[in-house]
């Protein structure tokens, strides 16, 4: 049985079925989930984007399929973005809060870190001292990389 997303769903009014339409499934289907079978990837991210809520509190332990590969843990693509600006500012802070073993940072220009939450920089340096493992590279400003990439 999952409690919490039967609880969330009520917090936010929204009914099994209203979560079937959003997810494009078949009502039978968040059924299984309220009962307690874990949804695709896919159908989890969507869910927990809606409800405003992190994926891991509804599922905190993804189902483990037989015949997957062991290495590569998180390699599963659950979203993408056309650019670093259509990125959710919650999404990058659940990034950087979450990170269990390393936060790795390469961009030409990282404003966009500070201009999404003033202290990012305390909350990396909160992350390092729990140990997570923090690397920021950035462009220099007056480099060829750069130059070309700004065109």
């Amino acid at each position: 049985m999952n409690n919490r997303l039967r609880t969330v769903l009520g917090q936010r009014g929204v009914s099994p079925d209203a979560l079937a339409e959003i997810c494009e499934v078949d009502p039978k289907t968040v059924s299984r989930w309220l009962g307690g079978r874990i949804p695709h990837a896919r159908h989890r991210f969507r869910v927990a984007r809606h409800l405003r809520v992190e994926e891991t509190f509804l599922w905190p332990e993804p189902s483990k399929r037989p015949g997957r590969p062991r290495d590569g843990l998180g390699t599963e693509l659950v979203g993408t973005y056309q650019n670093r600006a259509s990125v959710p500012r919650d999404v990058w802070l659940a990034l950087l809060r979450e990170a269990r073993h390393e936060i790795g940072v390469l961009v030409f220009s990282g404003t966009f870190f500070a201009q999404s939450n003033p202290h990012v920089a305390k909350m990396l340096s909160e992350r390092a001292a729990e140990g997570v493992r923090v690397r920021l590279c950035f462009g220099d400003p007056d480099g060829q990389a750069v130059a070309v990439h700004r065109g």
